[in-house]
């Protein structure tokens, strides 16, 4: 059993494995880098570190792109790298059993879904997200 962080983007729920989660803030001061993908909204200084900041809503290319003003960053590590991904709210944390999940192919960012409570969540692949940001 592993637990996991859920949030919102536009209508979806979506998740992230707690061990990912190194923390959660409010937006803030996010400095664009010129020429950089469309989804990479810039980088933010979160305790003297700069962190790049991705728009998972232009990543996964939602019809709304807009960031809200009172939106979320979720920051993620793996292997001492870190980025953080804009949300639109942060839900809960739930724990899910890894018999529960069912795993999608030919994605690289989701590498499950499950259904908890009547919601369907995508569970994202931390590390997938993490290497499409290292500046």
């Amino acid at each position: 059993m592993n637990s996991a962080v859920t949030f919102s983007i536009n209508d979806q729920t979506m998740g992230v494995d707690m061990l990912n989660v190194d923390r959660i803030i409010k937006l803030s001061k996010i400095s664009p880098i010129p020429n950089s993908p469309e989804y990479l909204e810039g980088v933010m200084d979160v305790q003297n570190m700069l962190i790049p900041i991705i728009n998972l809503k232009e990543k996964f290319k939602f019809s709304s792109k807009v960031v809200l003003s009172d939106s979320n960053i979720i920051v993620i590590s793996n292997q001492n790298k870190k980025c953080g991904i804009i949300v639109d709210l942060v839900n809960d944390i739930i724990d899910v059993n890894n018999l529960d999940i069912s795993e999608t192919s030919n994605n690289n960012y989701v590498y499950g879904v499950v259904i908890i409570n009547n919601v369907v969540i995508n569970l994202l692949n931390c590390n997938s997200l993490i290497l499409d940001c290292i500046l």
